[in-house]
């Protein structure tokens, strides 16, 4: 009789001491039922108990260019092969367009227009649907999130992928245009997709003139690429600080950030994480609180966070980036991380317990940057007003408001 009562079933885990990497599981009563083998992160062999005195062992192939696997045993026969499209799906060794169906001029010969349309759109990517181009070549577009989530790919300003103008203007005090130069920026070169756009401060004491050429326009942007560690830097006679980035068109509400929105501000699990960040970094001091943003292997999400030491720091996450390393590395096979995330707790202006101004809230530090890059993921800040997603170079590439 089924009483539909639930079945409990108890499985131990044992890790590397070096990698974090599970290499073998225990039942409840200590037994062992499976080991596995790694050579550096890719699964080598997997072994299942049988019997006490039988393990089926399991060889993992995987080619690293396209993915594709072959799974044997012990004597070298095939127990499972996957063939995968750029999207990562198994496709099979088959041809999906053979029919079954008799070749006699009658109604059931072949397939159907209609089923041949609706296989095609589901195996080639583009067909129908949303198209993603690498390079100018049509490729899934999970494989292209993937990349420019990784740092490995940048995303085209308003669908050009060649070359962009940029130009630099310079105000006076009263806000009056002074000069401005027009320059062309190469696919790659800083400035070239939008990320330095915004509203730079001129920190000179004494009165500077507008530099119309193209060798400083070149300067600055270059410079402004990669400030210094207080966020300013040189080109010409001046010196300049970003003192408010401006929304290009990397909205929210278009392109790669739409996508971005969905994760973070359509999805009730992370937005009530970010949400929690802040509410956590406003109690008792002010402090900055963080922590990592991903999925399980099965899809279900989920939200790590770093508890901070003390909170005698305002303004850093002391251990922060040793301790999301450590996460990652645990979670290799079972957690996939894709954000980390923290909070700027002071408002712009607000003056703290050591003496110093805040400046400006909704921009990533070089901390921040310096954390990205560690951890490899794409960070998030989260101000009063905004959320904010910036790259492992410190780029921004979208805001949200909160």
């Amino acid at each position: 009789m089924n009483t539909n009562a639930p079945s409990v079933i108890t499985t131990f885990y044992l890790r590397s001491s070096l990698t974090g990497q599970v290499i073998a599981e225990y039942d409840a009563t200590g037994v062992r039922q499976k080991t596995y083998v790694y050579a550096g992160r890719t699964l080598l062999v997997q072994g299942s108990r049988v019997t006490d005195q039988v393990t089926q062992l399991r060889w993992q192939q995987i080619n690293p260019l396209t993915g594709d696997g072959l799974q044997t045993d012990a004597q070298g026969n095939t127990l499972e092969r996957t063939t995968v499209d750029p999207m990562g799906v198994n496709v099979g060794d088959t041809d999906p367009f053979v029919a079954n169906e008799p070749t006699n001029g009658g109604d059931g010969e072949g397939m159907s227009q209609s089923a041949i349309d609706s296989m095609v759109a589901a195996l080639i990517p583009g067909w129908g649907g949303p198209k993603c181009a690498i390079d100018g070549m049509i490729t899934g577009c999970n494989l292209v999130s993937g990349m420019l989530a990784s740092g490995a790919a940048e995303e085209c300003l308003d669908g050009n992928c060649g070359t962009q103008q940029v130009t630099i203007i310079g105000r006076n005090s009263a806000g009056k245009i002074v000069g401005q130069t027009t320059i062309d920026v190469l696919p790659g070169q800083p400035g070239w997709n939008g990320h330095l756009d915004g509203f730079y401060s001129v920190l000179n004491t004494q009165p500077i003139s507008f530099d119309g050429s193209a060798g400083f326009a070149a300067a600055f942007l270059r410079n402004a690429a990669d400030p210094g560690r207080s966020g300013v830097f040189e080109a010409g006679d001046g010196a300049f600080q970003l003192s408010s980035p401006q929304k290009s068109s990397q909205s929210s509400e278009t392109g790669e950030c739409a996508g971005i929105r969905g994760q973070l501000v359509g999805n009730p699990f992370n937005a009530a994480a970010l949400d929690a960040v802040w509410q956590r970094s406003q109690q008792t001091v002010k402090h900055e609180e963080g922590g990592l943003l991903g999925y399980t292997y099965g899809g279900g999400p989920v939200d790590s966070v770093f508890t901070a030491k003390s909170v005698g720091s305002t303004t850093s996450l002391e251990g922060f980036t040793t301790w999301a390393q450590k996460k990652i590395s645990a979670g290799h096979g079972f957690v996939t991380y894709t954000f980390w995330y923290h909070a700027h707790p002071h408002d712009k202006g607000e003056v703290l317990p050591n003496g110093d101004k805040v400046g400006e809230v909704d921009f990533p530090s070089y901390d921040d940057q310096q954390v990205s890059g560690h951890v490899g993921l794409l960070g998030i800040l989260v101000s009063r007003q905004r959320i904010v997603v910036f790259d492992k170079q410190g780029f921004i590439k979208c805001y949200f408001d909160r």
